[in-house]
């Protein structure tokens, strides 16, 4: 195979691993909003340190490819933040835009069982 084309199937298929994560990012935030809202209505506070430390220990754990344990985590903490955010006002996000959408749509069915199978 040339290299040109090498490479091409490469950003092809990390294409499908960014549908992927935006998928699964997607319904994280979903869950951490549902979260928001039962603690709300306990009247619980919606950032909880001793939670998120306990992610990022797990997350940390977990590392085991070429991203060590503190590179996922960072990834983390920006997840959680921008998570929190969302639990404190639910509703106040855009949708994607209808580019992207249709973008995923258009994505292979392998990419759509790969994500069905993790749900």
């Amino acid at each position: 195979m040339h290299p040109a084309q090498k490479l091409s199937a490469i950003r092809a298929a990390i294409d499908i691993c960014d549908d992927q994560i935006v998928r699964l990012l997607a319904r994280r935030a979903r869950l951490a909003i549902a979260a928001g809202e039962i603690k709300r209505a306990q009247a619980e506070p919606i950032h909880d340190p001793d939670r998120e430390a306990a992610v990022l220990r797990r997350v940390r754990k977990m590392a085991g490819g070429p991203l060590d344990g503190e590179a996922l985590a960072g990834f983390y903490r920006a997840l959680m933040a921008a998570c929190r955010r969302l639990e404190e006002a639910p509703g106040e996000s855009a949708p994607p835009p209808a580019q992207l959408r249709n973008r995923r749509a258009s994505r292979s069915a392998a990419s759509d069982s790969v994500a069905s199978s993790v749900a």
